[in-house]
């Protein structure tokens, strides 16, 4: 898995996010419009706490390899890592790619949501 980690996550996830895949990590003061191009040119997932990037018309789900932000409040690492390790234990790259993940400490909303094959 390829991973974009904002400066905002803590550096205990960050440590946590590299037992997925190649990870990079964003440098302090780096703007959103930086941020969302890196994501998009080096095709990684980008995790970040940063609320900005739930607004789906500024940052269209489809032009990204996906967007997870974390809205775990206070954040404790701990509690942040087992939220992400559920949500990447169930869905990849692949299924992440063109989505926007609200990741809670009980669970996550994906959008646009998965159609029902049934």
């Amino acid at each position: 898995m390829r991973l974009l980690v904002d400066e905002n996550v803590r550096r205990e996830v960050r440590d946590f996010l590299a037992s997925f895949g190649s990870v990079k990590y964003v440098s302090r003061g780096a703007s959103d419009t930086l941020v969302v191009r890196m994501a998009q040119v080096e095709h990684r997932i980008l995790v970040t706490h940063d609320k900005d990037f739930i607004n789906a018309l500024a940052y269209p789900p489809e032009k990204y390899a996906g967007i997870v932000i974390v809205r775990i409040h206070p954040p404790n690492a701990d509690i942040i890592n087992g939220a992400l390790s559920r949500l990447f234990a169930q869905y990849g790259e692949m299924e992440l790619k063109g989505r926007i993940v609200i990741l809670a400490a009980d669970g996550f909303l994906i959008n646009p949501p998965f159609e029902d094959t049934e």
